[in-house]
């Protein structure tokens, strides 16, 4: 099983240097961050949980927010979207 606390820890870290524009490849790991905790949620403890779905919100309200320069950036913010919208509706 992969660690869940890393990417968790991970994925919070992604969400508090949340900028599109300066850490594209680091925003790009988002989804994937999002999937794998997903795929394995039965393992979080309920820490781990409550801490994901915070951060689930705060994903969503600062993708919504956030400016890009390109399409490529785009995109980006529309899976990030789509990944914490779909997986939010799921846990909260």
């Amino acid at each position: 099983m992969k660690n869940l606390e890393s990417t968790l820890t991970a994925l919070e870290s992604n969400t508090n240097f949340f900028d599109i524009t300066v850490f594209e490849e680091e925003m790009m790991d988002i989804p994937y961050q999002i999937s794998l905790i997903d795929e394995n949620i039965k393992s979080l403890t309920k820490k781990q949980y409550e801490k994901f779905i915070g951060i689930l919100a705060v994903i969503l309200k600062k993708a919504e927010i956030a400016k890009y320069n390109t399409d490529m950036q785009k995109n980006i913010l529309i899976d990030i979207r789509n990944s914490a919208n779909g997986e939010y509706k799921k846990v909260a």
